[in-house]
């Protein structure tokens, strides 16, 4: 009886333990592309400063960090031609303005837009075709927030279940990061059991996938990528060359992590922050973390996404153009 309890003791503490993840080091140092020549300018008229690019339906979302008093926080274009279709979310502290928003989540099954207000702490859904076309349109308030504790930026997934890099205050570093399921629907957050230990300060982007039942968490401060399931079980940490546990944070690694059906598409600096933060390459992994390739663009960008529609790889401030894209047939 005494060796059964301990063994059910065991059992149970075993249970408790977050899994120790496979480690996979990789080179990167092979099927490394040039696409400078592949990238193709577009002449719309754009004078915003822009940081962040979506599509959502058959709109392409283009988001400015920090308008000016006479500007608004979101372009629209036709994904086809990139036609500027309006402006959404004018900069201000009057009635229908907004002071600080924070990044935009697109759910792509509703055709739905959300928006964070940091100014009130709010969570809205819009949709984009009914602000285009009525000035009157009011915004569906969807979660207040606890201003504490709350999402810096999510992938949306349904009401309950978004995988979101939430923020908290940090006791060494002024905050910290920690990627999280959040429940919209309560305001609820389950922190991923996982902490890598050789990880100090944390700062991640992060996307996921319903489809391929995977969420991906790439390191801005470290040459790291690890792999969970939508519950947040790890599955494997990714070691790029230049993974070392005492980073003295100086190189910007990562800087935005998508899915474009079955590949994982990440953007990717490797060099000092104080001079040179912007992207300039993007690496391409399988739903295994197994590296694929590098598409090398050549030049500095600011923000990227993959428009499934007509299957290229947009790309925000590149050179001389605020937008432009590269055909994706036979790069993915």
């Amino acid at each position: 009886m005494k060796k059964l309890t301990l063994l059910t003791i065991a059992a149970l503490f075993t249970a408790c333990t977050v899994n120790t993840p496979d480690e996979i080091s990789q080179k990167r140092d092979t099927d490394i592309i040039s696409v400078k020549d592949k990238i193709v300018g577009v002449d719309t008229l754009m004078e915003s400063d822009y940081y962040d690019i979506q599509t959502l339906d058959s709109f392409l979302l283009m988001q400015v960090g920090a308008p000016l008093s006479n500007q608004s926080f979101l372009t629209v274009c036709d994904l086809k031609n990139y036609e500027k279709l309006g402006e959404l979310f004018p900069m201000g502290h009057g009635a229908g303005e907004y002071a600080n928003l924070g990044g935009f989540v697109v759910d792509e099954k509703s055709k739905l837009l959300y928006i964070t207000d940091f100014e009130k702490f709010t969570i809205y859904g819009a949709r984009i075709d009914s602000m285009l076309n009525n000035p009157d349109y009011k915004l569906a308030e969807k979660r207040k927030l606890d201003n504490t504790q709350f999402p810096d930026r999510f992938t949306y997934i349904n009401d309950s279940l978004c995988i979101a890099t939430m923020i908290f205050p940090g006791e060494m570093y002024g905050f910290q990061q920690a990627l999280a399921k959040y429940n919209m629907a309560t305001g609820k957050f389950t922190e991923f059991d996982y902490k890598h230990p050789d990880v100090g300060r944390k700062r991640i982007c992060a996307t996921a996938s319903e489809e391929n039942n995977l969420c991906v968490e790439c390191y801005r401060n470290y040459d790291l990528i690890t792999l969970y399931d939508l519950e947040g079980n790890v599955k494997c940490n990714i070691c790029g060359p230049d993974w070392d546990p005492e980073s003295t944070e100086e190189i910007s690694y990562f800087d935005k992590v998508i899915f474009a059906n079955d590949k994982i598409i990440a953007s990717y600096s490797g060099r000092n922050y104080r001079t040179a933060s912007s992207p300039t390459k993007l690496f391409v992994y399988d739903t295994n973390g197994k590296y694929l390739k590098t598409l090398d663009v050549g030049s500095d960008f600011a923000n990227f996404c993959y428009d499934k529609t007509n299957n290229r790889i947009i790309l925000l401030n590149i050179g001389k153009f605020k937008l432009a894209y590269i055909p994706a047939e036979g790069l993915l």
